[in-house]
Parts: structure tokens; sequence; C-alpha cells
């Protein structure tokens, strides 16, 4: 994993833990949200893991963000950010599979 998806997952997981913290763990969507990032975060230690988990905590932490709207409850920015992260990790690890993608930016050239 890059520098800068690390840096990212790292900050999505230290404000997911803090909220929930600040729910006290009675907000169970909070806890499943927070769980399924750290989940994909592991997972993301490959692109096919991230490719198998992001997606999935993509999702959890999407219907987390819709429950809170319909409940009135605030969007966390954190969830938000946690979304959008999933998603470029796994639009990355696609492009790693695609031959010109970013696993074929570096190419050896054939001089003879």
């Amino acid at each position: 994993m890059d520098p800068i998806t690390t840096s990212i997952s790292i900050l999505v997981l230290g404000d997911n833990s803090l909220s929930a913290s600040n729910a006290g763990l009675q907000n169970g969507t909070t806890l499943v949200s927070a769980t399924g990032q750290i989940v994909a975060t592991i997972g993301s230690a490959t692109p096919a893991g991230t490719i198998a988990t992001n997606p999935g905590a993509a999702v959890v932490t999407a219907i987390k963000i819709g429950l809170d709207f319909q409940s009135g409850k605030p969007v966390q920015p954190g969830d938000v950010l946690a979304v959008i992260g999933d998603l470029f990790a796994t639009a990355g690890a696609i492009a790693f599979y695609i031959p010109g993608g970013a696993g074929g930016l570096v190419r050896r050239h054939d001089y003879r």
C-alpha cells in the first residue's frame, strides 16, 4: 500500500475509533462500520486483498451514512472519507492489474 493510502487509512480509522468511543459503542452501526474499515485496512496489504475487502467496507459504511441521515443524526466526515478512500483504493488496486495501468508504469525497454 502506498504511503498516501496508508496515511488516509490511519486517519479514517482514527476518526471511526473516536466516533465509536464517543458513541460509547451503543450505536451498532458505528461499531460495524469501524470494524469493516479495520478489516479493509488489514486486507489492503495486497492489491487482491484490497479488491476483496474494500468494496464491502464501503458498502457497510455507506449504509451507516444512510441510517444516520434517516435518523436525523449528523453524517460523520470520517464516514464519508472512509467510503471515498475505499473506492479510490479499490480503483487503484484494479488499475494495478490492468496492462498499462499503475502496475505497468515501469516498463523494461528492449534496446537492441
